[in-house]
């Protein structure tokens, strides 16, 4: 607390929901992240992000192409891209029980994240799988690059119809893509992040890198476990629904980390995260060992 005062990091407060779509400069959200490890070991880091004005000495740059996305129902799905300038500040390690007191860093860069991507969010792609859950529907709703099989598209008209699925709704789900694309982005370029994660994962051992000659990624949403939030658990959230959504990274195919999100509507002051106020990752089979991430202020530009 006296490391984030002293650098004026807003340690509480979120704001009421702004106009969907909008970052305007000075918006920002801090992050709290905690590692615990083996022996009860818990070491901390607090992450700034605030979205920049952009720089009249930058020519503007072309307009990126929208990414496109083929729905089961053989609809071409558009998804438009718009950069922003965001910086993102790194600070910690702070050291917790047991956890040894390492020089503390402060990092910061700057790069684009896109806005457009992150605005569509998870939380309607969500409420429509779990209504697919619950509604025990065979099949599942089919996305990709190219467009379905006849037989794919059959199926997935019919899900479609026997879940009510509205137009909006298929165009949510299908921009959950870019939303996770755009979120693990902001991710990359957390200072240190990579190296916390490494110590959750549950990597794979050297005869299993030799056979499969590398290491083979997978990520699976665990539809299973998709399930509402408790809002009254989260009494800062200020949104009237959240979703749990938990995936599943597999190396070489065998389950190497669970990580649960929370997500909520990705209006503005949450735009820049997605949506994502909280984050659970666990090393598969290992209780005492995972990283946790959670918002904990979040504030537009407009009521600072």
């Amino acid at each position: 607390m006296a490391a984030a005062q002293a650098r004026r990091i807003p340690l509480e407060g979120l704001d009421p929901p702004g106009e969907a779509g909008r970052l305007d400069p000075g918006d920002a959200f801090t992050a709290l992240v905690t590692l615990c490890e083996k022996g009860g070991r818990r070491s901390q880091w607090l992450l700034y992000l605030e979205a920049l004005p952009a720089s009249p000495k930058q020519p503007a740059a072309k307009s990126p192409k929208p990414m496109v996305i083929y729905s089961w129902r053989s609809n071409k799905l558009e998804y438009a891209s718009t950069p922003a300038q965001v910086r993102l500040r790194t600070l910690g390690p702070f050291a917790g029980t047991g956890a040894k007191r390492e020089k503390l860093e402060d990092h910061s860069v700057s790069f684009s994240l896109d806005k457009g991507f992150l605005g569509l969010g998870l939380e309607v792609g969500a409420a429509t799988i779990y209504r697919s859950e619950q509604q025990k529907a065979k099949g599942f709703l089919w996305f990709g690059s190219e467009l379905p099989t006849a037989a794919q598209a059959a199926e997935g008209r019919h899900l479609a119809e026997v879940l009510e699925v509205t137009p909006a709704e298929e165009r949510a789900v299908g921009g959950m893509f870019p939303a996770l694309l755009s979120y693990f982005q902001v991710v990359q370029h957390t200072q240190g992040l990579e190296a916390m994660m490494l110590r959750v994962i549950d990597k794979p051992s050297l005869w299993s890198v030799v056979r499969h000659l590398g290491v083979s990624v997978n990520l699976v949403l665990d539809s299973e476990h998709l399930s509402p939030v408790d809002t009254a658990l989260w009494p800062s959230l200020a949104r009237p629904s959240a979703y749990y959504f938990p995936m599943l990274m597999e190396l070489n195919h065998r389950p190497a980390l669970r990580a649960t999100f929370v997500v909520t509507n990705p209006r503005p002051p949450l735009l820049s995260c997605g949506g994502v106020i909280g984050m659970l990752a666990e090393r598969p089979g290992d209780k005492e060992t995972f990283l946790t991430l959670r918002i904990i202020s979040a504030r537009r530009a407009a009521s600072l």
